[in-house]
């Protein structure tokens, strides 16, 4: 079981378009029946279709990227409180990725937010083809 670490550049989360590099630890993107959402590990298949996916899209993910074994104490995840707004943030602690981003229409940072990549002209490239969604921690 894995994670995979890289940088993130050009994506936004709601209005709010981020084109700096950050450091980000990957995980796969669970739910539970009581719809609070957590990473898993990924599986050696998993992390080998993310990474493909990673590497083809190097605007987004730049530099280097680097997996590495990954435990239980190793796991985010959003729960109930993840959707109240935090004046105190400047980025989500945890972006996710899927086919479907569902983003805050408010402007407001939540702990928790979907993202949508873009392009180096901040336009929205979101091309997101992998059958399961993905959430990324802010290092």
């Amino acid at each position: 079981m894995y994670k995979l670490q890289t940088k993130l550049a050009y994506f936004r989360f709601n209005i709010i378009v981020n084109i700096g590099e950050l450091n980000v630890t990957w995980f796969v993107l669970d739910s539970d029946e009581n719809l609070e959402q957590f990473g898993r590990c990924f599986t050696k298949e998993e992390l080998d279709e993310f990474l493909n996916f990673a590497i083809s899209r190097p605007n987004n993910f730049p530099n280097g990227k680097n997996y590495f074994g990954c435990n239980e104490t190793d796991l985010p995840s959003c729960d109930i409180y993840s959707i109240i707004p935090s004046i105190k943030l400047t980025y989500p602690q945890n972006l996710i990725l899927r086919k479907t981003p569902r983003l805050s229409k408010s402007g407001e940072i939540y702990s928790c937010m979907d993202i949508i990549l873009t392009n180096n002209n901040r336009s929205d490239n979101h091309n997101y083809i992998i059958d399961f969604n993905v959430i990324g921690v802010i290092e």
